[in-house]
């Protein structure tokens, strides 16, 4: 089918003025999210009314990804173990999931592979403080979870529409953010931020979503680059896919702008190839 360009971002944006709130749980928890003096029976309380929610973190808890060495049976415990900021992200981010659990995908891009992808950018850009610290990890792990949202809802917006223009991107081989914004008036990263703005997430976190496809230069916070890094890296080992085919981002220039070592980073890389793996697919389970 022959590409159209026509700029859809007024109705893009105006469909997504239209779209639900989150689930009631969700909203206690980005409640939570700005409260600095939580607790785990708060946290406990607004979790145990979702029992799938409740069984799922205790499952992400008692995974390989965590590795503790006896199982975790309450959800006051896993909290305990986890961090009351990780459990707040994950919960968070299950909710997110499964408002698109329902949406139909094909051709190049599958749903599958997009949510390990999803995963794995989380997980690296999480531990990526240990090259730098770029900010908290719960904040680099979800925004590294939902730094591509903005491609499902447009799947979900455009249906048809989108998959062509992603084979189009797979047969053109040039970046998808680029291909976007060329026949749709906007990209996935600033449908994402305004979705997640529209849901009342945290600042930070629309930030690094809205600008994870721009210029160096362009980019408001350098934890950006986390997650930017942590994508190239998720493609690279293999985890999964997006729709991106085209690299995307330049590695040299981001660790010299956050003085990071070339050493480091391919230290870095090979640490993650070597031990992720067999985690990262056993935490996809928790959220498929």
């Amino acid at each position: 089918m022959e590409l159209i360009k026509s700029d859809l971002s007024a109705t893009i944006r105006e469909r997504v003025g239209n779209l639900p709130t989150l689930p009631d749980v969700a909203l206690k928890l980005l409640e939570l999210t700005g409260d600095d003096d939580v607790s785990i029976n708060q946290l406990m309380q607004v979790i145990s009314h979702d029992p799938a929610i409740s069984s799922r973190i205790l499952k992400v808890a008692n995974s390989a990804y965590y590795g503790f060495s006896r199982q975790v049976t309450a959800i006051d415990h896993a909290i305990t173990l986890l961090g009351l900021d990780m459990v707040r992200s994950l919960a968070l981010s299950m909710k997110v999931f499964d408002y698109f659990r329902g949406i139909k995908s094909g051709g190049f891009f599958n749903l599958a592979d997009f949510w390990l992808h999803s995963i794995a950018v989380s997980s690296i850009a999480r531990d990526f403080v240990q090259l730098v610290p770029l900010g908290p990890r719960d904040l680099l792990f979800t925004a590294g979870l939902l730094h591509d949202i903005g491609k499902l809802l447009l799947l979900d917006l455009l249906d048809i529409r989108y998959l062509d223009l992603i084979r189009a991107v797979e047969k053109e081989k040039v970046q998808l953010h680029k291909m976007e914004k060329m026949y749709l008036g906007m990209d996935h990263a600033q449908t994402g931020a305004f979705l997640l703005e529209r849901w009342e997430f945290p600042q930070e976190i629309v930030l690094i979503i809205h600008d994870h496809h721009l210029n160096l230069d362009q980019q408001r916070l350098d934890s950006v680059q986390a997650v930017i890094l942590a994508d190239i890296l998720a493609r690279e080992v293999g985890l999964g896919t997006s729709g991106n085919v085209a690299p995307d981002g330049h590695v040299e220039d981001i660790l010299q702008n956050l003085g990071i070592d070339i050493a480091q980073w391919d230290l870095f890389c090979s640490n993650y190839k070597s031990r992720s793996e067999k985690k990262i697919t056993d935490l996809m389970s928790v959220f498929s």
